[in-house]
């Protein structure tokens, strides 16, 4: 790709994804429960995940979603598949973001990234994906910093699937089980 068409493809995807987090930073989990319906709510764990739950704009209405959905009664093993799944689609989309956005980087910046893709070359096979499965298991933070700087430096995309869609799942599964235990010790105390 050339850089001219690697900078456009690249702040046309910074640009979609700010426009939905916007969208669902206002709207907020309680309107989209009520829009959608509780029946469609692993759906909408999986279509809020690809879409909203990846940007540091959006985690906080998307986790409070899935902690929502599942006091509401929905599965968190399943929630936490089908919102694990929609996360590895938008982490996927920042790997990308970064692959591509490396063609486009002032030379400054270049360097520092094939010195850092140099020292994730050094590494042991494994030690990146142990990384990123703790990384995305048990990190309260988005995983677009890990997946954009894994891009940057060129890292195989197939080495990081498994481990990053095994962490997301086991994450929002955390988020759905203590969301639940959450909303009924607020709704016991309250009573």
């Amino acid at each position: 790709m050339k850089p001219r068409a690697a900078r456009a493809a690249f702040f046309l995807l910074l640009l979609v994804i700010a426009a939905w987090g916007i969208v669902l930073f206002g709207m907020g989990p309680s309107a989209i429960i009520e829009r959608i319906g509780i029946s469609q709510g692993y759906l909408l764990a999986f279509v809020a995940a690809a879409i909203g739950g990846f940007s540091s704009l959006t985690a906080a209405p998307f986790f409070a979603l899935i902690a929502g959905l599942s006091a509401a009664g929905l599965h968190p093993l399943l929630l936490g598949v089908a919102g694990g799944a929609g996360l590895t689609i938008g982490d996927s989309l920042f790997f990308w973001l970064g692959k591509t956005g490396r063609t486009a980087l002032p030379t400054k910046t270049k360097r520092r990234q094939e010195r850092w893709a140099a020292w994730l070359a050094k590494r042991p096979a494994w030690l990146i994906p142990l990384i990123v499965l703790v990384y995305a298991s048990v990190v309260p933070l988005p995983n677009d910093i890990l997946t954009v700087s894994l891009g940057l430096a060129g890292y195989q995309y197939r080495l990081m699937i498994v481990p990053l869609l095994l962490g997301d799942i086991a994450f929002t599964t955390l988020v759905a089980f203590t969301g639940a235990e959450a909303w009924e010790a607020i709704a016991t105390s309250l009573a």
